[in-house]
C-alpha cells in the first residue's frame, strides 16, 4: 500500500519535473526539449522522509521515467535555498522558512513552490528533567540553523510562551545558540 507521504513526493517531483521539461528550449525549433535529467535537493534526516523513501526506494526515479534523478544532500535550508538560486539545482524539497524567505527576498523571482510534501517534521528535545516551558528561562537551546524551519518554529513556540529569545550567544559545532529570558 502506497503512504499518502509517498504520493504527494512522487506528485510533487513529477510536477516540478513537468514544469522544468518546457525550460530547455532548442535553438533550431520553438520545440521545447525535455530535460535529460533534474538535480534535487533534500535533507538526509527524518524531517526529509518523502525525499529519503522516494529516492530509496527508486519512487521518484520511476516517476521521472527517462529523465536521470541527481541528488544532493543539505544540512539546513538557507543553503539549499543558496544552491536553487545559484542553480546548482533544479528543485528541492525544503522547510516553510527558508522557501518563503527566499520567495518574499526576490518578490517571487527566486523560486516557485511547487506543493507541499509533509507536516509536523519538528520538534524541541529536552533533558527528561524539564517538564514545563517555564523551565527553558536563562537556558540555551541549539538549532540547526539560523532561520531555518526548526529555528523560526522553535523562537515563535517560545514566544507563546513568555519567552524571549537572542540570536547572539555563541555558537558549538554549527548549531546557533538560542538563550532563553522571561519577558
Amino acid at each position: 500500500m502506497r503512504s499518502p507521504l509517498r504520493t504527494v513526493a512522487v506528485l510533487a517531483l513529477a510536477a516540478a519535473t513537468a514544469a522544468l521539461t518546457g525550460c530547455a528550449a532548442s535553438a533550431v525549433s520553438a520545440e521545447p526539449t525535455p530535460a535529460t535529467a533534474i538535480r534535487v535537493g533534500y535533507f538526509d534526516n527524518v524531517t526529509h522522509a518523502p525525499a529519503l523513501v522516494g529516492i530509496h526506494d527508486g519512487l521518484l526515479q520511476k516517476a521521472l521515467g527517462k529523465t536521470a534523478l541527481k541528488t544532493t544532500q543539505f544540512n539546513a535550508g538557507p543553503a539549499e535555498v543558496e544552491a536553487l538560486s545559484a542553480g546548482a539545482i533544479d528543485a528541492a524539497y525544503i522547510g516553510p522558512s527558508p522557501a518563503i524567505n527566499s520567495y518574499l527576498k526576490s518578490a517571487g523571482q527566486s523560486l516557485k513552490i511547487v506543493s507541499g510534501v509533509a507536516v509536523g517534521g519538528a520538534a524541541l528535545v529536552v533533558k527528561s528533567d524539564i517538564t514545563s516551558p517555564d523551565q527553558l528561562k536563562g537556558t540555551t537551546i541549539a538549532t540547526p540553523q539560523l532561520g531555518n524551519t526548526q529555528d523560526v518554529a522553535l523562537r515563535y513556540w517560545l514566544s507563546k510562551q513568555g519567552l524571549h529569545t537572542s540570536t547572539t550567544g555563541g555558537e558549538t559545532s554549527r548549531s546557533p545558540r538560542r538563550t532563553t529570558r522571561r519577558r
